[in-house]
């Protein structure tokens, strides 16, 4: 029997939290807390047996990976490595149909694994309660107690998207450390498609690795923003000054894009220019735990933040801090090729463009990259869920997707271009257990 019943739960949150009307979402309660004891606390070696007789028995897929995503939460596992927490939503958008249900499946197995291997048993640990500063001010005193009673408290008052909010702005800003805005940002989306059962263990969690990084807000500029500046037009042709003024020595982002938002020009532009620096990143760092790598995931995360902003203050504020993240990345990574010079916007990729040696999107994408961007993204995310094998493949590749997707249709096919070419998007590796995994598929 689960030691994390739906009455543990509501003792652990005792104290004003039980008082929440938290939704339901797409999954069973009691179906995902015994899931979460089966895959926990056995042993790695037959997590996959477990995994498939859980599915076997009527487990929703979608209860497995929410499972697998709240383990670490309510079994004190998210202190250190977070990157099996984080790679659970981009594991969940690149797995949807129509990739091929084998090759979901496999793709769970292997998340389970991981998340065997990577969450403690240690019992749960409840939640801290009591007086609490306001929120900023925990984060800014980077008390982490604080800030975890202090994220609590607001949740009573707020709700997950509120306390959510003002988590996502609090993340964008900029430090040593890119995972903040992955974490939060992933944090909160499968907290959206799973429910709220286990919110507080996932707030406090959040609110409590804020506070342990150090982070300052980008610098402020002295230009007035016109009235209407998010809904301006985009301008492609603005955006071949605009890499150069990012891309030069010493470049100041936040006062080259006040100035951009000044002229009249829309932030789709702005987003345009930092998706392709980003991928120009991932094209010069090919390691598939690299810089490149998470500079994807992390613009990934800080559109997040601007989609979710709740007025163009906090949209200018995530702006700022993805200039200057963007741009610090990719000054520190070696010279490399420009995904604009192998392909233009306007032009065919032509046949001998210069492929990443070893991609294995080198046979997808030859000859077809011109193919509209959801039939590409499609092809390309049966071949990563087929071949990835450590959580930076699912986020990268899931991250990229988005970030095309969310482009102006001036660097679209550039930026599905990126997509084709980038050797850091599925790495060399693989996974040791995919063969008993795909037998243990063809049982269901």
């Amino acid at each position: 029997m689960s030691r994390f019943t739906r009455r543990r739960f509501v003792g652990l949150t005792a104290g004003g939290l039980t008082a929440l009307a938290l939704p339901a979402g797409g999954t069973r309660p009691d179906a995902v807390a015994g899931a979460i004891a089966t895959i926990v606390l056995g042993d790695v070696e037959g997590v996959l047996a477990r995994a498939t007789a859980l599915l076997k028995a009527g487990l929703r897929p979608t209860e497995l990976l929410s499972a697998l995503f709240h383990a670490p939460f309510v079994h004190a596992s998210d202190r250190g490595d977070v990157h099996m927490i984080m790679v659970i939503d981009a594991l969940r958008r690149l797995t949807a149909p129509p990739v091929r249900r084998s090759d979901r499946l496999i793709s769970l197995l292997w998340a389970a694994e991981n998340t065997c291997t990577w969450t403690r048993k240690d019992p749960i640990e409840p939640l801290r309660r009591g007086a609490a500063p306001p929120l900023v001010d925990a984060l800014a005193a980077r008390d982490p107690d604080a800030a975890e009673r202090s994220a609590l408290a607001a949740l009573t008052v707020v709700g997950v998207d509120g306390v959510g909010r003002a988590l996502t702005l609090a993340s964008a800003a900029v430090g040593a450390d890119p995972h903040r805005a992955i974490f939060v940002a992933q944090c909160l989306r499968s907290l959206r498609v799973f429910g709220h059962d286990y919110a507080p263990f996932v707030v406090r969690s959040m609110a409590r690795r804020l506070a342990t990084s150090e982070a300052s807000p980008p610098p402020e500029s002295a230009l007035t923003l016109p009235a209407g500046w998010t809904q301006a037009p985009p301008d492609p042709a603005a955006l071949p000054a605009l890499l150069e003024a990012l891309r030069s020595p010493g470049a100041a982002p936040v006062e080259v894009f006040a100035d951009l938002l000044a002229s009249g020009v829309g932030p789709s532009t702005a987003w345009d220019a930092l998706s392709l620096l980003a991928v120009d990143g991932a094209l010069a760092d090919a390691a598939p735990t690299g810089m490149g790598v998470h500079g994807l995931s992390l613009l990934d995360a800080l559109r997040f933040a601007w989609d979710d902003s709740p007025n163009d203050v906090s949209r200018w504020r995530v702006l700022r801090g993805a200039a200057h993240w963007m741009v610090d990345l990719w000054s520190a990574l070696p010279p490399g090729p420009s995904v604009l010079q192998i392909a233009p916007p306007a032009a065919d990729l032509p046949r001998d463009a210069p492929f990443a040696p070893g991609s294995r999107l080198e046979r997808l994408t030859r000859g077809r990259v011109v193919a509209g961007l959801p039939g590409f993204a499609a092809r390309a995310r049966e071949r990563i869920c087929a071949s990835a094998a450590n959580a930076h493949d699912f986020k990268a590749a899931s991250a990229l997707i988005a970030l095309a997707e969310s482009s102006s249709g001036a660097v679209r096919r550039t930026l599905k271009a990126g997509l084709a070419l980038s050797p850091a998007l599925v790495s060399p590796d693989a996974w040791p257990r995919r063969d008993e995994a795909r037998r243990l598929v063809a049982t269901l």
